[in-house]
């Protein structure tokens, strides 16, 4: 969890299987991009009294947090559209950071 944490980059990864994926306490500035967040037995993101941009990532289906990993917020802004609609392979790091200019 971050707490307090501002303008911070969840950048390719895989959030798996546990009971939640991201989470977000009186936080602003953060984005959360490329990654594979899934199988959470609660949540893939919950966000408390905070900002984030969550777009561009694979929640665990086609069909995003309709079908897949669910978000929770509260007293929060989350952009959260568009997804991306299947799981994205491991991108290295270094060709992400040179085209996101």
């Amino acid at each position: 969890m971050l707490f307090s944490s501002n303008n911070n980059l969840i950048l390719n990864n895989f959030i798996h299987s546990s009971p939640y994926g991201i989470g977000l306490g009186n936080s602003d500035g953060n984005v959360v991009r490329l990654n594979n967040i899934f199988n959470h037995s609660e949540y893939g993101l919950v966000a408390i009294n905070s900002n984030v941009d969550a777009r561009f990532n694979y929640w665990g289906s086609f069909f995003g947090i309709l079908l897949g990993d669910k978000i929770a917020w509260q007293n929060s802004k989350i952009k959260i559209f568009p997804w991306i609609p299947f799981q994205i392979p491991n991108i290295p790091i270094d060709a992400v950071l040179h085209n996101s200019h």
